[in-house]
C-alpha cells in the first residue's frame, strides 16, 4: 500500500506541479490512505522536567518561613515521547544552609504530555536561609526512556526564620468606623521583642500626602490604633515587616487592604484596581492598570480560491 501511494504522489506531482493544493493532496492521502504510517513514531517515553518548572508556595496562606508545618513544591512533567501508563517515581532532595541534606519520594500518575503535581514537605526548624530543592523524575531509571539527561530540576529558595502576618482588618474587608486597630503578628511565635516597621496608605504605592508610618515594639502580636478620614468608600493600603532583620529573616513588606464604607454592614469588596491583583483569574488577564481583558489569541489563516 505505501509502495502504490507513493507512485500516485509521483503521478500527482508530474501532472499538478508542487502547487500549494497539489502538495496538501498528496500529503493527506499518505496519512490517510496508509494505515501502517504512524503519525507518532516514538518507541519510549521521555519524561522532561526543568527549573522553570518548580516553584515554591504556601500551604497555609501564611509567608512561608521556618514556622511553616509544611510547604508545597509546585512541579510540571512533560513527556515528549510515547505515552504509557506506568506509575513514575519522583525523588526529591533538600539541601539546606548547614548543608544537610534529606530526602523524599512519591509515586505519581502517569504522564502522558503534561501534568502538574504537588509535593507536600514536611518542614523544619533549621530550615532557615537558603534552601536547594532538587527533583529526580525516574531517579532509579526504572523505566526505559528516550532521553535520560533532562530529568533533575533544581530550585534554590530563601525562607526567613521570621516575617510579618497581617491580622486584622482581614484582607478586602469592610470596616465603617474612623478608629481602626492594625493587628499583625510574628510569624516566628516565640521571638524575643522586637521593633516592625508599619506603613497605612489609600494608594497602593504608599505615595499619598494621607501615608501613616509607625515604628512599633512587639513580640508576637503588635498592634496600633490609626484614624481614618471621613471619605466615604475609599479602599485602605496597610503593610508591616521588620525593622532590622538578621541575614535568616525576611526584609520583604507583608501588605494586605480593606475598605472603609461609612455605616456599611460586615463584608468584604473590592473597590480598587490593584485589589483584583490578590485574585486568581482563569481565562482573563489583569494589566498593570488594573483592567480586565480576555487573552488575545492569534491563528493564521490561509484561504486559496480555485474558481
Amino acid at each position: 500500500v505505501g509502495d502504490v501511494q507513493i507512485n500516485v504522489a509521483k503521478e500527482l506531482m508530474r501532472i499538478a506541479g508542487t502547487t500549494t493544493h497539489g502538495l496538501s493532496i498528496m500529503h493527506q492521502m499518505v496519512l490517510m490512505g496508509d494505515p501502517a504510517v504512524k503519525v507518532f513514531g516514538a518507541a519510549k517515553p521521555d519524561y522532561a522536567i526543568q527549573n522553570d518548572f518548580v516553584s515554591l508556595q504556601s500551604l497555609d496562606g501564611h509567608p512561608i518561613t521556618v514556622a511553616s508545618p509544611k510547604i508545597g513544591l509546585h512541579y510540571k512533567i512533560r513527556n515528549y515521547g510515547q505515552a504509557r501508563r506506568d506509575s513514575i517515581r519522583v525523588k526529591l532532595s533538600r539541601t539546606f544552609p548547614d548543608n544537610s541534606t534529606v530526602s523524599y519520594d512519591t509515586l505519581i500518575a502517569p504522564v502522558f504530555y503534561q501534568s502538574e503535581f504537588l509535593f507536600e514537605v514536611p518542614n523544619a526548624s533549621s530550615g532557615g536561609g537558603q534552601n536547594e530543592f532538587t527533583i529526580f523524575i525516574d531517579g532509579d531509571s526504572e523505566l526505559p526512556e528516550l532521553n535520560e539527561q533532562n530529568n533533575q530540576a533544581t530550585l534554590s529558595y530563601f525562607i526567613p526564620s521570621s516575617a510579618t502576618f497581617n491580622l486584622f482588618p482581614y484582607p478586602l474587608s469592610v470596616v465603617n468606623t474612623n478608629s481602626i486597630e492594625l493587628v499583625f503578628q510574628n510569624t516566628n511565635q516565640s521571638p524575643s521583642f522586637r521593633d516592625y516597621q508599619l506603613e497605612i496608605d489609600s494608594l497602593p504605592d504608599f505615595t499619598s500626602a494621607f501615608k501613616i508610618q509607625r515604628k512599633l515594639g512587639a513580640n508576637v502580636l503588635g498592634r496600633t490604633t490609626v484614624a481614618l478620614p471621613s471619605k466615604d468608600s475609599t479602599v485602605y493600603y496597610w503593610r508591616t515587616r521588620l525593622d532590622d532583620p538578621d541575614e535568616t529573616e525576611s526584609n520583604d513588606w507583608f501588605m494586605s487592604s480593606f475598605s472603609y464604607i461609612s455605616s456599611g454592614e460586615e463584608g468584604w469588596a473590592q473597590f480598587g484596581k490593584s485589589q483584583l491583583g490578590e485574585n486568581t483569574f482563569t481565562n482573563m488577564d489583569l494589566n498593570v492598570n488594573g483592567e480586565l481583558s480576555f487573552p488575545g489569541r492569534t491563528s493564521t489563516v490561509f484561504i486559496q480560491n480555485f474558481g
